[in-house]
């Protein structure tokens, strides 16, 4: 499931990049994910953050994928999440669960237009649970085409964040793109 939103702001577009450019930060937004450890390339493992031996945190993390609610019911799973990776026009994220069987990709890009910055947020999923998952009750709500997770970080986490923050102009949604086969 393919989403995406044009956001139109009168701030910086640094500013604004700021948060998209903070894996930390960012988790904190969404909230559906938690950065337990880092990367660290002189060991070759992941460490606490206050461990790395590097100047700067690298862009490879080990996390907690949280879904649901206390009322629903807390489920997670573990997983990793690199980026921020530089792509043409802003950053990407992907990241995914241990076993595989869920894949979440977002893009943060950006361009000034007449002293405006434009954000646009693309969010995909792939969700593909095991035999297993299916048959022991284990699919996790939130990941199913039904719920939308890609719609749903963007409109409910990121959306009210960026307007608190920087006041949007303009919301422009693209909804749901087709579902991508892996």
């Amino acid at each position: 499931m393919l989403n995406s939103v044009k956001l139109t702001f009168n701030s910086p577009r640094s500013e604004i990049m700021k948060i998209f450019t903070d894996p930390f930060r960012l988790s904190g937004i969404i909230s559906h994910f938690v950065i337990l450890q880092v990367y660290d390339t002189a060991s070759e493992t992941f460490v606490s953050p206050g461990k790395v031996t590097l100047e700067k945190l690298p862009n490879y993390y080990k996390v907690l994928y949280v879904f649901g609610t206390p009322d629903t019911g807390i489920r997670t799973l573990l997983g990793t999440l690199k980026g921020p990776e530089i792509i043409m026009g802003g950053v990407e994220y992907k990241g995914k669960d241990v076993d595989n069987t869920f894949e979440l990709t977002m893009q943060f890009l950006s361009q000034e237009l007449s002293n405006k910055t434009v954000i646009t947020i693309n969010a995909n999923l792939i969700y593909n649970p095991s035999l297993k998952h299916k048959i022991f009750g284990k699919e996790i709500r939130e990941l199913k085409k039904e719920f939308d997770f890609p719609n749903h970080i963007i409109k409910d986490h990121i959306v009210p964040y960026l307007n608190l923050t920087f006041k949007l102009e303009e919301t422009l949604y693209e909804e749901e793109k087709g579902e991508e086969e892996s």
